[in-house]
């Protein structure tokens, strides 16, 4: 039985449908996409999961990711993101990961962006610094008295 069917026939929500719900959140935040697509030339609607699904196959990340972003993001970060964002929207709930596994994967991508955020205003603040550059550069150690 499907999640949609499930909840329909108990009304009881579990953690696996909080976590489905969840990945289809993340999905959205991503990509800047609603959860429901449509295809201008058929009408033809659709889930998010299966428009990220297509790119995935041809390793289109970029394509994925809100394009806001443009180029300023880590491809690792955003490639566990929609990595993760997919298992929770596995359609057998025993196959969807419990919440805290989506915060550490999660957690793992904030950490990675943070890391390239910082290399980028270590690597600016040397460029447009040079005085600080080469303080930094060279092998400055106390004497002892």
């Amino acid at each position: 039985m499907d999640l949609g069917c499930r909840y329909y026939a108990t009304g009881w929500l579990t953690e696996k449908s909080d976590v489905y719900s969840f990945g289809v959140l993340v999905l959205e935040i991503v990509t800047s996409r609603p959860v429901l697509m449509i295809d201008r030339a058929s009408s033809q609607k659709y889930h998010i999961s299966q428009w990220v699904m297509q790119l995935m196959k041809i390793g289109d990340i970029r394509s994925i990711v809100d394009q806001k972003v443009r180029e300023n993001f880590d491809l690792s970060s955003a490639w566990k993101a929609v990595e993760i964002a997919m298992k929770c929207l596995s359609l057998n709930s025993i196959d969807r990961p419990n919440m805290k596994e989506v915060v550490s994967e999660l957690s793992e991508c904030l950490a990675l962006e943070k890391a390239r955020k910082r290399k980028n205003a270590d690597t600016d603040m040397r460029k447009s610094n040079p005085v600080s550059r080469n303080f930094r550069e060279s092998e400055v150690t106390p004497f002892a008295r």
